[in-house]
């Protein structure tokens, strides 16, 4: 859906992810590296969600998307755990072309930031701007990551698993068809099972083009 009388534009989101990522790196004493800490996870998963965005003033807009990972078992036996994130992000034109100027065309910008799991993820917002123009957004993201437990041989990892959120404020420059984006993500829930470690704070960061007309 891309209603740019409205500003609305929504989408389906689905894909696959391939176990194409390493899974047999070993430490200095050779000894294999679990499962949750090698590059890749060595299983299929499927991804399926949704995204929309809306235009709120010339200048001012709002996303929002949620992102489901349906993960299959691979290497050492081991699966890592179902993820959901949820994310919701407000975008303001501190310079640039605005909707109320010509020129302007589809953003295809119906995707807010998420965090990067083991093995995905993220999906940030592109903006289009084939007109030789730059601009700069001002960003203020809400990003929220469920993790289920992993399962090793079918048993469960009660150290595991969890839900955060964090608040996450930052920067888009976009250069004709070209977008790059800085975020700094400040927990403000931390709610994980058993004993894991908590990240005090996380930097995103992209680089993301549009292509074609």
């Amino acid at each position: 859906m891309n209603n740019q009388v409205s500003g609305t534009q929504a989408a389906v989101l689905f894909g696959v992810k391939a176990p194409t990522g390493t899974t047999d790196l070993v430490d200095r004493f050779g000894e294999l590296f679990e499962a949750e800490f090698q590059p890749g996870s060595g299983s299929w998963d499927g991804l399926f969600g949704a995204a929309l965005s809306q235009r709120l003033t010339s200048a001012l807009s709002f996303h929002t998307n949620v992102l489901a990972i349906a993960t299959g078992t691979g290497t050492q036996n081991t699966n890592l755990g179902n993820r959901f994130h949820y994310n919701a992000a407000l975008s303001y034109r501190v310079f640039g072309e605005t909707t109320s100027e010509p020129h302007t065309h589809d953003p295809r910008k119906a995707y807010a930031h998420a965090g990067r799991s083991h093995s995905m993820v993220t999906k940030a917002p592109t903006i289009a701007a084939p007109h030789g123009h730059i601009a700069l957004d001002a960003l203020l993201e809400i990003n929220g990551e469920w993790h289920g437990r992993q399962r090793i041989a079918g048993i469960s990892d009660p150290n595991s698993g969890g839900n955060a959120i964090f608040v996450s404020p930052g920067l888009r420059l976009t250069v004709d068809n070209w977008s790059s984006y800085v975020l700094v993500g400040i927990p403000v829930v931390n709610d994980y099972n058993g004993v894991q470690a908590t990240p005090a704070w996380r930097t995103l960061v992209g680089v993301s083009a549009v292509f074609g007309p």
